[in-house]
C-alpha cells in the first residue's frame, strides 16, 4: 500500500494552522510559512533551478528563452528576491506552433536570514543568480577559552 501524499493535494495552510495550535514559541515560523505559501502557489512561470554548491553558496537559474538581459531585472528587498522580465516588443511572426512564452513575469523568493545575493549573468537563455550565507562575526563558531585555577593565583607580597 502506497502511503504517499503529494505536495499539491496538502491544504498547506490548515496543516500549518493545527500545527500552530500544538506549538508554543513557534508563531514566527508559522507566520512564515503561511506567507511563503502564497508567494510559491501562485508562481510557476518562468521555471527556475536552485542549485546548491557548498554549504553556503548557491545559484537560482531561470528559464528566460526569448528575453534578452535589458529585458530582466533582479531586485532585493525587505529579505524578498524579485525577478521580472517585460518584453518590449516581439516581432510580428505567423506562427505554427507557439511554445517559447514571451509573456512578462514577476517572480519572488523569499531569502533565508543571512542570504546575501550576489553578481547576476544571463548565458545561454538562463539567468543565474549568485547566493551566498554570509554569518556575521557574532554568529561564527569561536573557541573559548578556559581558564583554571592557575590563571586565578596572584602573588601576593
Amino acid at each position: 500500500m502506497n502511503h504517499s501524499v503529494r505536495l499539491s493535494t496538502v491544504d498547506l495552510p490548515a496543516l500549518i494552522n493545527q500545527l500552530s495550535r500544538a506549538s508554543i514559541g513557534f508563531d514566527h515560523l508559522f507566520n512564515e510559512l503561511n506567507r511563503n505559501t502564497s508567494f510559491t502557489n501562485n508562481q510557476t512561470y518562468p521555471p527556475h533551478d536552485i542549485v546548491k554548491h557548498s554549504e553556503t553558496s548557491y545559484t537560482i537559474e531561470l528559464a528566460c528563452a526569448g528575453f534578452t538581459e535589458d529585458e530582466l531585472e533582479v531586485t532585493v528587498e525587505d529579505g524578498l528576491l524579485t525577478i521580472s522580465g517585460n518584453q518590449f516588443s516581439r516581432p510580428e511572426k505567423t506562427y505554427i506552433h507557439q511554445g517559447i512564452s514571451g509573456r512578462s513575469f514577476s517572480r519572488t523568493l523569499k531569502l533565508a536570514e543571512h542570504v546575501v545575493i550576489g553578481d547576476a549573468t544571463f548565458e545561454n537563455g538562463l539567468l543565474i543568480i549568485q547566493a551566498n550565507i554570509v554569518l556575521p562575526e557574532e554568529l561564527k563558531p569561536r573557541k573559548i577559552a578556559i581558564k583554571g585555577t592557575a590563571a586565578k593565583q596572584v602573588e601576593v607580597k
